[in-house]
């Protein structure tokens, strides 16, 4: 009697021995489950890509919150040429050498003008200013100009200059002779396309170094 009390309490606890590790087995299973799903939304979440002011696909710079509106954009061309106040631009918002810049176009009856001016500060980069039509509106033949009377106009037309070495050579342009002039201070580069027969400025620029 006493032999089979105890076979039966042997059972029992061997009975109740697999039950539990059964269980502990269950649980082992269920954690590496669930720390396996979390690693991957770990790894999906580090795979999300973050915005920022550039669509690759599209090279377009989006308006940044330190960036001047295109109205002050606008006053600060019509202050610096009163020739272009209520006159249409086209402004695009760019990126120059890692610079946020506008890019101005205007055109008025005559001319055709350019600017390239820091987002943030205003300060105009770059100006340009061409004529249009030039050999409908100014003279194609007679006597050339001096290199001398180039550069007074030059001189007037840009303070600046006065004084410093000019680079002024003759040359053709569609037809027309033209004098083309190069010259700098510590801050700017300018260029110049001048008609040799009247004087008149063709193309004009200045640039910051």
């Amino acid at each position: 009697m006493k032999k089979r009390r105890f076979i039966s309490i042997i059972t029992v606890s061997l009975f109740i021995l697999t039950l539990m590790t059964g269980c502990t087995s269950t649980n082992d299973q269920t954690t590496e489950r669930t720390q396996s799903v979390n690693v991957e939304d770990q790894n999906s979440d580090s795979s999300l890509s973050t915005q920022n002011d550039w669509d690759d696909d599209t090279d377009t710079q989006t308006n940044s919150s330190s960036d001047l509106s295109q109205d002050e954009i606008r006053t600060i061309i019509e202050k610096h040429n009163s020739d272009l106040k209520g006159v249409n631009m086209t402004m695009e918002l760019d990126s120059d050498d890692g610079i946020r810049v506008y890019d101005v176009t205007a055109r008025t009856s005559t001319h055709k003008y350019e600017y390239e001016i820091n987002a943030s500060s205003g300060d105009i980069l770059k100006y340009e200013i061409e004529l249009r039509n030039p050999n409908a509106n100014t003279a194609t033949s007679g006597d050339v100009i001096t290199k001398t009377q180039v550069r007074s106009i030059v001189e007037k037309y840009t303070p600046d200059l006065k004084g410093q070495d000019l680079n002024i050579e003759q040359d053709t342009d569609d037809g027309l002779r033209v004098y083309e002039v190069e010259g700098r201070t510590s801050t700017h580069e300018y260029d110049f396309e001048i008609n040799a027969y009247s004087g008149d400025i063709l193309h004009y620029s200045e640039e910051v170094r």
